[in-house]
């Protein structure tokens, strides 16, 4: 062997040579020729000397390994298959399950890519289950089977098997083994293309999960929400596909499962291609394709290309695409798969008809259909056929065309044939399997009919009888039932209505007991501004209640039918232009464009005054509470035709053409963070229409709103009974419909240093102003009326704590919490929320977010006062301890994270700062990241100091730890931290810890 390897290199070289190939090169080359003779002598001497040993009386774990490594160094498939299966008969006498698990699993999977037969293969996996009892690595080889089942055909076969292994992992209790069994199941269904079952697998599997805790977070789990998403994009479309793969990949992203991730990135790819979102597609396609290229599988590799040239394609870039489309082709290639080719060829066929490259579209069509021909796949032929005759017809050629057409035909009904004949044999075979069951059926049928057909019409009449008599009684008894109905909702109706009026005016004593003598006081002259503001307040919130207590009851009355119209002859015009002209002040409050169209002439009109009023003042008032500041409001009114149309316009966000429907509602309320509508608008609808005309509502988001009402106002258009008689709707109070606001003016505001400052968030003024008051003599105090307002002060102005209110427009007070709490310029600053949610949920809620403490409203002035006294007290607390600490410590100062990492920060950066004599107020709040005034509040607030002292305080500190070694000098002290003047240094020691530099230096060093 070895002479026979030396004469064919030097033959070799001898050739080189008379080639004029250097010494050096040949040499080098015959080196590696002998090297390589030498490694396969030596693996065929390793061969048949593990051969000898075979025919030696050994243990049989021995035998057995030695068997198991000729299986794997021999390349000769009938040498290596012979070897597995002798080592097979040694599986019983082996211990080592492990060992015996990794036998079966790998020759099985050879002899399956081997395309060995069936048997062969199942015939392993039964020896396995056989020789394993750890029910941890026979469910997998049940499961293994299962699979290769399905993958025969024997679907029955499969799902038994399957479900042994379920069973099996059930009695162990191990619900990985349940969750993969129904996984294995829900793929056997998704390759029938049954994704219906599927889905309702793999979702099982997700329970099983979801239950345990050690599965939620998990590649298994990850991978079922994957598969799911696969079966609804199927069955369902890419709307409801995101959800899926999402929670999948935030699973790959918390384990760190690169190669789980990049595939779910796949099918994100696919949803945002759908969507149009090309960016988003192309950048998940491309790192998918480039993890890929490295580390493989290879058909994710290729699935990926494809998909990115897809949307290419889609985009018409068709150079992009065809870069791709030609890698497939060239990937394709250099393996030996000739379905995968057969895709490729059709890939570049499609690809060269959408650039219009007809002649290349048709080669490579060709080549697909000559390549399906010969490995008989006639489903991807048919789909070939038909791109080339799009190709052909574009292309205009005719012979072509008419010549592939004839094959398309051909091919199409040679495929329906044998999906005929495989129904018409699949029919047959149940129609025999149920020929004998029924004509065994039919005898024993035809002998009971006929006895049976006599007790039927006996059993028919006496049912007839029965129901007649049934329904008879029935019908009897819901009259009666009507009728009682009918009496208790009249009943029902005269009591709600009773109730009301009871109730209203059991209302109107206490409300006239508190507005009398706030009216009393509020006519004195010698009140304070506080005083008289408070009293406003409650005489303005009595009439409010008066009002709302006036509307139920008038609903009341609709509802029951006791309101009746009260029609006299008036100028209706005239009627609404007063009470349109009483609302000019209250619109000048709020610097509102206030324009009423009312003509002032006009002729008799008949209508109900106080409902009209009613109608108008609803209106306007809502008008008002609804356009913000420097808006419009415009009221139209005129007379046409015996109708009066009233219409009141008003500019702000308006109403969205979901909540038009919604808006007459009594309460509605869009959203948590919005307020209700009330009732006013739903007893404007009631009053319109009992005044048999309608109420009209169109509205823009962010534009306008307009509430138009038009009533007949005609005397024929009402009865006899409904004209004016000494009863009248209402004798309600007239209603003071303006508000005196005082806005706090927070502008150019110069905080004073011995004052607390307290920042109050709440959307309602009375509120502002009630909390304000309460603390007004011991604190500076700041407002805002939302939550975005809120946290642009509390950045803009830091101040030392904040009450804040928990249901507010734009932003809440949960959002208000977590974002001052994540922020480094306000995260050291308490919060207290305040709200009208009882119940410890909302206690709890709010306290996650962040929040120091939590009040429910109604709420006692005291302990307010007192639960923000001890914030106050304890941050102090906090700023003593950092007194006495020699060295910073973050971790035991701060109370957030935030409050954390800002100390953190710090402390790094007086590491590297420190000791320069440049480093001032102004570097630190730059290097920093905040203005000067924020951090000297931040640091005022965490330490107690302003930003000079505290630099000032570590250099010192710094200067004490070094002071405690010996033989130091103190000028190098000095510069050592910052100080440019050693004696100023020293005057700034002996002030801080009562003692010259020298002094301290001996104190400690004795």
């Amino acid at each position: 062997m070895r002479q026979l390897q030396n004469g064919v290199c030097l033959a070799l070289i001898k050739y080189l040579f008379i080639k004029r190939f250097t010494t050096k090169s040949a040499i080098y080359l015959a080196f590696l020729i002998l090297s390589q003779g030498t490694l396969v002598y030596a693996q065929s001497s390793k061969v048949d000397s593990l051969k000898n040993l075979l025919e030696r009386p050994l243990p049989d774990s021995t035998h057995f390994d030695i068997l198991l490594q000729l299986a794997s160094k021999l390349e000769d498939k009938n040498s290596k298959n012979r070897y597995y299966r002798n080592a097979l008969e040694f599986i019983p006498t082996l211990k080592d399950q492990h060992r015996v698990f990794n036998v079966i699993n790998n020759y099985a999977q050879w002899l399956r890519e081997k395309g060995v037969s069936s048997d062969s293969i199942i015939l392993v996996y039964k020896s396995g289950l056989e020789a394993l009892n750890d029910p941890k690595y026979s469910i997998p080889i049940y499961y293994a089977l299962g699979e290769f089942y399905f993958g025969q055909g024997e679907d029955e076969k499969a799902e038994q098997t399957i479900y042994e292994g379920i069973k099996l992992a059930d009695e162990r209790g191990s619900a990985r083994g349940i969750a993969r069994g129904y996984v294995v199941l829900g793929n056997g269904q998704f390759y029938k293309l049954e994704y219906e079952k599927a889905f309702t697998l793999y979702t099982k599997a997700d329970s099983v999960c979801e239950a345990n805790e050690e599965l939620k977070v998990t590649s298994l789990r990850a991978k079922i929400l994957n598969y799911i998403g696969y079966t609804v994009r199927v069955t369902h479309g890419y709307d409801k596909v995101i959800d899926y793969y999402l929670n999948a990949r935030d699973i790959y992203m918390e384990i760190g499962d690169q190669v789980g991730l990049q595939e779910v990135n796949l099918g994100i790819a696919q949803y945002y291609t759908n969507k149009g979102d090309y960016d988003k597609a192309e950048s998940l396609l491309t790192g998918a394709i480039n993890y890929y290229r490295d580390r493989g599988p290879r058909s994710s590799y290729t699935y990926g290309i494809i998909s990115r040239g897809y949307l290419f394609l889609s985009q018409k870039k068709y150079d992009e695409a065809l870069k791709d489309y030609q890698l497939y082709y060239d990937i394709a290639f250099e393996g030996t798969n000739k379905l995968f080719q057969l895709n490729a060829l059709n890939y570049m066929s499609y690809i060269y008809l959408e650039m219009k490259k007809f002649d290349l579209a048709a080669q490579f069509g060709e080549e697909a259909i000559k390549l399906s021909k010969e490995i008989g796949e006639r489903e991807t032929r048919k789909k070939v056929y038909e791109q080339l005759i799009r190709i052909y017809t574009e292309d205009e050629a005719t012979e072509r065309l008419n010549q592939t057409y004839e094959d398309y035909l051909a091919l199409r009904n040679e495929l329906d044939s044998i999906g005929k004949d495989k129904e018409i044999f699949d029919l047959e075979a149940k129609y025999q399997s149920e020929k004998k069951e029924q004509e065994i059926a039919l005898l024993t049928t035809q002998n009971q009919l006929a006895e049976q057909e006599k007790q039927n019409q006996l059993y028919l009449f006496l049912g007839l009888m029965a129901l007649v008599l049934i329904f008879t009684v029935v019908f009897f008894i819901l009259y009666r039932n009507r009728q009682k109905v009918a009496l208790k909702l009249q009943e029902l109706d005269s009591a709600k209505s009773n109730f009301f009026a009871n109730i209203s005016h059991e209302l109107r004593t206490p409300l006239t007991l508190i507005k009398g003598p706030v009216e009393d006081q509020l006519s004195k002259k010698e009140l304070d501004e506080e005083s008289y503001t408070n009293l406003l307040m409650i005489n303005r919130n009595a009439n409010r209640l008066i009002e709302l207590v006036d509307q139920l009851l008038d609903l009341s009355k609709l509802e029951s039918g006791n309101m009746r119209l009260q029609i006299e002859k008036g100028q209706a015009l005239g009627h609404i232009r007063a009470i349109a002209s009483s609302f000019q002040y209250a619109a000048d409050q709020k610097y509102i464009k206030y324009d009423i169209d009312v003509p002032v002439e006009e002729s008799d009109s008949w209508f109900d005054k106080d409902a009209l009023e009613k109608i108008a003042v609803n209106l306007l008032s809502n008008a008002i509470k609804y356009t913000p500041e420097k808006g419009e409001i415009k009221v139209l009114a005129s007379l046409s035709k015996g109708s009066l149309t009233f219409s009141v316009r008003n500019t702000g966000i308006g109403i969205s053409a979901k909540e038009i429907e919604r808006v007459l509602d009594r309460f509605y309320q869009s959203d948590s963070t919005r307020e209700g509508a009330g009732i006013g608008l739903a007893l404007v609808n009631e009053l319109a229409m009992i005044h048999k005309g309608k109420l009209a509502v169109k509205s823009i988001e962010n534009e306008f709103t307009l509430f138009e009402v038009i009533l007949p106002v005609a005397k024929e258009n009402f009865k006899s009974d409904e004209l004016r008689s000494t009863f009248t709707i209402s004798n309600k109070e007239s209603v003071d419909h303006t508000e005196i606001v005082s806005p706090v003016d927070q502008e150019g505001l110069a905080f004073d240093e011995s004052k607390p400052l307290l920042l109050i968030v709440e959307d309602n003024a009375d509120v502002r102003k009630l909390v304000s008051n309460i603390f007004k003599d011991d604190f500076q105090i700041i407002e805002a009326e939302d939550g975005e307002q809120g946290i642009e002060s509390a950045i803009k102005n830091v101040p030392n704590i904040i009450i804040s209110d928990l249901m507010m427009p734009v932003k809440d007070g949960m959002v208000l919490c977590q974002t001052i709490k994540e922020d480094e310029r306000t995260s050291h600053i308490p919060i207290i929320l305040l709200t009208a949610k009882a119940g410890d949920e909302h206690v709890v809620a709010g306290l996650e977010t962040g929040a120091d403490d939590y009040i429910v409203k109604p709420f006692s002035n005291d302990v307010l006062k007192v639960k923000v006294e001890k914030l106050i007290e304890l941050r102090a607390s906090l700023r003593q301890r950092y007194s006495q600490e020699i060295i910073l410590k973050p971790q035991e100062i701060a109370i957030t994270s935030a409050d954390e990492n800002f100390l953190s920060r710090v402390e790094k950066l007086l590491d590297e700062k420190l000791s320069d004599s440049d480093f001032t107020a102004d570097i630190f709040s730059k290097e920093i990241g905040m203005s000067r005034m924020q951090l000297h509040r931040k640091l005022k607030a965490l330490v107690g100091l302003t930003t000079t002292e505290f630099i000032r305080s570590q250099r010192l500190k710094v200067a004490s730890q070094i002071l405690q070694k010996p033989g130091i000098n103190m000028s190098e002290v000095a510069y050592a931290v910052g100080f440019n003047d050693p004696s100023y240094f020293s005057k700034c020691f002996k002030e801080a810890y009562g003692h010259s530099p020298s002094a301290y230096a001996k104190s400690k060093s004795a």
